[in-house]
């Protein structure tokens, strides 16, 4: 957070250095967003120490739905990758060659479909790990069932968060 009030910015094809400026834009475009991201991680620290044994002040089912609450904000930080892309614009224009542009390109399409797929992923393990009710089968308990002959290794949560990067990679291809 606090660095961001050190970074400088393009203004006319001209680097903007100069600290009242760079604050003075900084606390006008992403502070609020940083300063909201940075609470939210923070009362989500907060949370999970209090939920503890030693828990006095507050009962346990408001701190789990505020926890739950937060969880569920937690991907707005990938709001920050926006940053990202319009940091990159200044250093593609650097670039002369037409090969390298397209190379550029070709590997900014395939960090998006990574981030995607990671995502959907994500999304995709999680209504697996959810209980829905006794009786009820998600994908992710009916392979817990029938990985229980395998080896160790294939019922780890990587193997799991594996298994539904492959599904939602099947998802994005014919």
């Amino acid at each position: 957070l606090l660095s961001n009030f050190l970074r400088g910015f393009y203004r006319e094809s001209v680097i903007e250095m100069r600290p009242a400026m760079v604050a003075m834009r900084y606390l006008r475009t992403w502070f609020p967003l940083d300063l909201f991201l940075v609470i939210m991680d923070w009362s989500i620290v907060v949370v999970e120490i209090s939920t503890g044994d030693h828990m006095t002040l507050v009962p346990a089912f408001l701190l789990g739905r505020f926890a739950r609450l937060m969880r569920l904000l937690r991907p707005l930080r990938l709001i920050r990758a926006a940053r990202l892309w319009s940091a990159m614009r200044p250093l593609e224009r650097l670039i002369t060659s037409e090969d390298a542009r397209s190379l550029v390109g070709i590997a900014k399409l395939l960090v998006g479909v990574i981030v995607l797929t990671h995502m959907v992923a994500c999304a995709w393990y999680a209504l697996g790990n959810m209980d829905y009710g006794p009786g009820t089968p998600t994908w992710l308990s009916s392979l817990r069932q029938s990985d229980l002959s395998w080896e160790e290794e294939s019922t780890s949560t990587s193997y799991y968060y594996s298994t539904a990067v492959h599904w939602a990679l099947t998802q994005f291809t014919p």
